[in-house]
């Protein structure tokens, strides 16, 4: 029984572990994302301002993620993989520059 035990944990631990490390990223992500619209929201005057930091925004974020995989091109397939390490470092990224971006809209 212990031995199945084991096996099962195991074999359930890979089946779950690359599924966690792409959900860290994009939650991660759609945080650093969120930021710097909130921050929009709460300081834009009107629609249309709101909207153009909105989409400077997702250019920041889009840029962060175009670079990560020009300079490791294995990104994908790393996280897919179940790699923590990219996973961490592209969602680390993406939060630090969306603070970043967040403190420069206000």
């Amino acid at each position: 029984v212990a031995l199945l035990s084991r096996r099962f944990s195991r074999g359930l631990a890979q089946q779950i572990r690359p599924k966690s490390d792409r959900l860290l990223a994009r939650a991660l992500a759609l945080l650093g994302l969120a930021l710097p619209l909130a921050s929009t929201v709460l300081h834009s005057d009107s629609l249309g301002g709101m909207l153009m930091w909105a989409s400077v925004a997702l250019m920041v974020q889009i840029l962060v993620y175009c670079v990560c995989r020009r300079r490791i091109p294995d990104l994908d397939a790393g996280i897919t993989a179940g790699r923590m390490a990219h996973a961490v470092l592209l969602a680390r990224l993406a939060l630090c520059l969306g603070a970043i971006n967040a403190a420069c809209v206000s």
